[in-house]
């Protein structure tokens, strides 16, 4: 009788990777969003006996912490300092023990931060009847930030420009053909 109560506690000893009941992977909470330059940490919380060991991969490639300065494996954490939008991706956490294992992926997602944003505005130009007026509007700081051009009307109020009365978006140059007048009274923005 003894030697059954000893086997049966040896075998709730051991046991196979579990998630930790309030880990992200527990709760299927999966998408990691930051902004540029904050730090980002992973976190599988997992149980299990013997302890589990745990490898990262980003992107189906074992992440490489040595790679990426400012990198932390810490336990069942990967800490990332000063996330960079290149950090971006799919990191998937692998625990294993001897009587089984677990996975989790975080889709995390680095959130470009460019304010203020530097533009090169449209300059004013002079133009003959006929002629075409080129304006340029370009973000410096953005290559993904929206352009759209307006102009203002008498009223101060703005309206787009085009034939079709739409706002031009994500077009860096603006080019119109002068008549009647027209580009004389014209005041373009561009954000």
């Amino acid at each position: 009788m003894v030697i059954i109560s000893l086997t049966g506690i040896l075998s709730q000893k051991h046991s196979s990777p579990s998630w930790k009941p309030k880990s992200r992977p527990a709760q299927r909470d999966s998408i990691v969003t930051k902004n540029e330059g904050n730090d980002v940490k992973l976190t599988c919380g997992v149980n299990g006996n013997p302890k589990p060991s745990i490898k990262w991969y980003k992107d189906g490639r074992i992440f490489d912490d040595k790679k990426r300065s400012k990198t932390k494996l810490h336990r069942y954490s990967l800490i990332m300092k000063d996330a960079q939008v290149d950090d971006k991706g799919d990191y998937q956490c692998i625990v294993t023990n001897v009587h089984g294992s677990l996975n989790f992926t975080f889709y995390v997602t680095v959130i470009k931060l460019t304010w203020p944003l530097e533009v090169e505005e449209p300059q004013n130009q002079t133009v003959n009847e006929g002629d075409d007026a080129i304006f340029t509007c370009r973000p410096l700081n953005d290559p993904d930030a929206t352009i759209k051009w307006v102009k203002r009307n008498q009223t101060g109020l703005q309206t787009s420009i085009g034939k079709t009365s739409d706002i031009l978006e994500n077009k860096e140059m603006l080019v119109l053909q002068c008549y009647n007048e027209r580009c004389w009274t014209l005041c373009l923005f561009c954000w």
